[in-house]
This record gives structure tokens, C-alpha cells and sequence, in this order.
């Protein structure tokens, strides 16, 4: 047996002995006992070689920096990371420098250096006695513990006391306030007594918009408790202070909400103009909205009904469907019909025999829809009474047909020029 193996099995023999003796059962270190029972952040320093809470807050702080939370005893930073800084000599070659490097820069998030001992005395029986660490950076909760602790015991008890009832009483009157706020909201649903006053510049407007439809309120945000300090009993005072302006700042923003006015609607063009906030009175809300409608849209306005006739024939148009009637004593074969609208003509083709001396039944009979109509030239925006008395509109049809017994093309057009409120 070769002298390098002997102290192989040596040296594995001391570790693992090492490694599976027992030790004395030591007191476990718990933060359970040195915690309040209200939201404090703590900044947990070394200074002169003790541990101390260097600074105090209430909001949650940087979670790259040794802030605890002093209602839990855990820190706010990720313990769970492990870094691997590779694998090297037992007596700490190149690569364990390298991790007293990186638990150097993460000391004060209480990161360090630990050995996987297995890994050490597998590797030492793989490699014949070479030898080479596992090592990681690791979160030391022990010393964790024991230091926060020590910081804690440094804690006046009396003002820490005083802390923890003011809170309280902060957080109580939030709810209260939160609870009071949203129960005054509920009961002014609707805004039944929101006042609007109207005014048509239209023509058209019959109270065909519930406005208040069209504001929109939201709720104010309350601020939450957000004080800081380097020294618990400044902390105390800030917080006092801090108190008596949120209770002002709650019984403002309580007695309130923003108002926002949507002015959209898809057949009139009008303008709400609404005050940035209403105010609760008697637990509702009232204010004053001023509502201007300017003008309507009338999108595919057609008319109402259009005839246009000869000897031969008849064309009804109702504004949806078109009527034909054969008034002679022969067949009659409708080929094409086109309509005429503005400056815009829109032709469809068609095979309808008509027998003599009738009509087409209801569902037979063409409908405008199905025509190749650029409905944009018959969408009628701005439109009030005013412009509607002056402003002329001219539709018409074309119809080809064929007198069967004759076998002569003919045609019947017709054009009508209306006034615009006689399309409405």
C-alpha cells in the first residue's frame, strides 16, 4: 500500500469521524421573542463590533440592503441563495480566494463561505488523496439571529411600546375612514343628486342621453403611514406628527372624489363640463354639470319612401326594401337596378320575371343593404335643425328591364332632390 493512499484513508477517517460525532445540544437561536406586532422596518448594522438598528420605516425598503422586519424577526433579503464559487485546494488555493472575495462584499447581509465536507471526502477518495473543496456562500442564520437579537435588546422598551400603540391607533382610524368612504360612495350610485343643466344647440335633443352616465368619479387614495428615522425615540416624535397630519389628510379626501366627464356618443356631439372633484354632503354627492349638446349624426339616412313609375312599370322604395310592379299585360324581366345617391351611383343585377299585372311579394323584393352603397357618403354629421332647413340631399333609381313579348330593353330613371329634415 502506497504511502500517499495511507494518508488518504487517514485523513477520511479523521473527517468523518468529525463529521458523525455527536456535540452537546446547543439553545436554539430565535427571533420569535424579539418582534412587535406592527409593520417596522429595522436597518440591522455592525458598528464597534455590536450589532444595532441603525435606522427605522415604516415602507418597505431596499431588499439589497440588511433591512429586518421587526413584526416577523426575518430579513426582507433572499436568504436562499447559495453562490458556487467553485472547487479547489484544501489549503484554499485560487478559488477559495475567490469566495472570501464575494462573502467579503455580502457580509453585512450575513453571506459566508461554508465547505461541503462530503464533497471534500469524496474527493479526496476519487482523486487518490489530491483533494478538493466543494465551496458556496451560504446565509448564516445563526449569526443572523444572534445579531438581530443583540440589536433588538438595545431597543428602549418604553418607546418601542409607545410606537406600537400608535400605530394601532393609526391603522384603526385608516379603516375607519376606508370603511366610512366607501359606504358614502355606495349610497350616492347613480348620482341622483348631481344636478345637469342642458343646453341644445341641436334641435334635436329630447333627453335622449343620461349624462350622468358620462362621469365617471373615482375615490382619492389615502396615504398610508410613511415615516423614517436614524433614532427610535425621533422616530416616535416623527410619528406623532406624522399622525395628525394623515387624520387631516383623510378627512379631506374622504369628504371628496376627482370627477372625470366622457364626451362621446355616437349620434350626438356635445360637451359636459364637470368640476374636478364633488363633494359629499349629507353623505351624497352634489355638484353641477353643464351639458352642451352642439349637434347629431344621422348615419344612412335615406328617404323615407321614393316612387318613380312609367307605362310599363313601378318602383316603391320604403327606405328598405324596393317594390316592383308589372302594370302591363305581358312579362316583364327586371335586369338591373341601380341606385342613385349624391354623386354616387350603386348598380346590382337581377333576374326577375314579373308576371302581367303584378307585384313582387314582400320577400322577394331587392333590399338597398345587399347594394354596393359607400355608406360613409350617407353618414350626415354636425347636423343641427338649422342646417338641416337648408341643406339638399338628391336620391334616385335606374331600372333595366325587358317587356318579354316585345323583347325591347328598356329603362325607367327617376331622380328627387329632398330637404335634409324631411330625410330625418
Amino acid at each position: 500500500m502506497s504511502y500517499l493512499y495511507k494518508q488518504s484513508l487517514i485523513l477520511l477517517s479523521s473527517l468523518l469521524l468529525c463529521c458523525c460525532a455527536t456535540t452537546k445540544n446547543e439553545k436554539n437561536n430565535s427571533t420569535e421573542n424579539y418582534s412587535v406586532d406592527v409593520l417596522i422596518y429595522g436597518l440591522l448594522q455592525k458598528s464597534n463590533g455590536n450589532y444595532r438598528f441603525a435606522a427605522y420605516q415604516t415602507k418597505l425598503p431596499d431588499k439589497d440592503m440588511p433591512w429586518v422586519n421587526l413584526s416577523t424577526g426575518h430579513p426582507i433579503w433572499d436568504t436562499s441563495k447559495k453562490i458556487d464559487c467553485g472547487t479547489g485546494a484544501l489549503l484554499d488555493g485560487l478559488h477559495g480566494s475567490n469566495c472570501k472575495n464575494i462573502s467579503k462584499t455580502r457580509e453585512d447581509l450575513f453571506y459566508e463561505k461554508k465547505v461541503n465536507k462530503s464533497s471534500t471526502a469524496f474527493s479526496i477518495i476519487i482523486t487518490g488523496g489530491a483533494g478538493g473543496v466543494h465551496n458556496q456562500i451560504q446565509f448564516n442564520d445563526d449569526k443572523f439571529k444572534k445579531a438581530y437579537n443583540k440589536a433588538f435588546e438595545r431597543i428602549d422598551r418604553n418607546t418601542i411600546s409607545e410606537i406600537i400603540k400608535e400605530i394601532k391607533y393609526i391603522e384603526e382610524k385608516y379603516y375607519k375612514y376606508q370603511i366610512n368612504y366607501d359606504s358614502k360612495l355606495i349610497s350616492s350610485s347613480g348620482l341622483p343628486d348631481i344636478k345637469i343643466i342642458t343646453k341644445d344647440d341641436s334641435g334635436f335633443f329630447e333627453n335622449q342621453i343620461d349624462f350622468r352616465e358620462k362621469i365617471n368619479v373615482q375615490k382619492n387614495h389615502l396615504p398610508k403611514i410613511d415615516v423614517s428615522s436614524t433614532n427610535i425615540n425621533d422616530f416616535l416624535m416623527v410619528l406623532r406628527n406624522e399622525k395628525i397630519s394623515l387624520f387631516n389628510q383623510w378627512e379631506k379626501l374622504t369628504g371628496e372624489v376627482n370627477v372625470k366627464c366622457v364626451s362621446s356618443s355616437k349620434a350626438f356631439v356635445f360637451k359636459l363640463k364637470c368640476p374636478p372633484i364633488f363633494k359629499f354632503e349629507n353623505n351624497q354627492l352634489t355638484g353641477t354639470v353643464h351639458a352642451t349638446v352642439e349637434s347629431q349624426r344621422f348615419p344612412r339616412l335615406l328617404p323615407k319612401k321614393l316612387i318613380l313609375q312609367d307605362k310599363n312599370i313601378e318602383l316603391i322604395f320604403d327606405g328598405t326594401n324596393i317594390g316592383l310592379t308589372n302594370k302591363t299585360n305581358n312579362f316583364v324581366k327586371i335586369g338591373n337596378i341601380s341606385f342613385y345617391y349624391k354623386t354616387k351611383i350603386a348598380s346590382k343585377s337581377f333576374n326577375i320575371e314579373l308576371s302581367p299585372k303584378s307585384s313582387l311579394v314582400a320577400s322577394n323584393r331587392p333590399r338597398i343593404k345587399y347594394f354596393p352603397i359607400e355608406w360613409s357618403h350617407l353618414d350626415f354629421k354636425g347636423v343641427t335643425k338649422a342646417k338641416a332647413m337648408k341643406e339638399y340631399v338628391k336620391y334616385g333609381f335606374a331600372v333595366k328591364y325587358n317587356i318579354v313579348d316585345t323583347n325591347k330593353d328598356k329603362s325607367l330613371f327617376s331622380e328627387k332632390v329632398f330637404l335634409l329634415k324631411d330625410l330625418i
